[in-house]
């Protein structure tokens, strides 16, 4: 995602957003990027992350021979999705508490302690999570895994832009309407 006017208006003024993916780019113009920030918004997206990651992750999976169906794969995906970020939210304000206000850093020796104790044990614990509970859940080796996931990635790349990028851009202009509803 991209906002154009990010440094000539403030966050809680409509200005244009531009989102990728893969070859697909949409332009919505009155987008709030202070709106974006709001939990419901979030939710919906890590959702509709979770599910494409389930969907795209289970067609090469299943041609290596994994056992399982979509609907629980794709229950397993979002709980991954959402559990990370509930890991990556609670992580980043420890980290915050410590390296901010209990060390007093600043500048770069803030951006190597932040790259030492919070992005690289985060994501070695997210992909720990990732390749024990799906080579677990598929029954087969991490090496196996880790090719369906490659394909999940290419399967991703082709189908999110054809069906998730027209979801993502009805969320946010019809933004007033599901927030009236939820």
């Amino acid at each position: 995602m991209g906002l154009p006017e990010a440094f000539s208006k403030a966050e809680n003024q409509p200005q244009y957003a531009v989102f990728r993916m893969g070859a697909t780019e949409i332009v919505v113009k009155d987008f709030v990027p202070s709106d974006f920030s709001e939990g419901t918004l979030q939710t919906l997206m890590l959702s509709l992350y979770g599910l494409a990651a389930g969907i795209c992750l289970h067609g090469p999976a299943l041609l290596l021979r994994g056992k399982g169906d979509i609907v629980t794969v794709t229950k397993l995906a979002l709980l991954y999705y959402f559990s990370g970020w509930l890991l990556g939210c609670l992580w980043v304000v420890i980290a915050a508490l410590l390296l901010i206000d209990l060390l007093h850093l600043r500048g770069w020796s803030l951006y190597g302690a932040w790259i030492i104790v919070v992005v690289i044990p985060f994501y070695a614990v997210l992909l720990r999570s990732y390749f024990a509970a799906f080579s677990e859940y598929y029954s087969f080796s991490k090496k196996r895994l880790f090719v369906a996931s490659v394909g999940g990635a290419v399967i991703s790349s082709v189908l999110s832009p054809l069906l998730f990028m027209p979801i993502l851009y009805l969320i946010i202009r019809f933004e007033p309407l599901w927030k009236t509803i939820l």
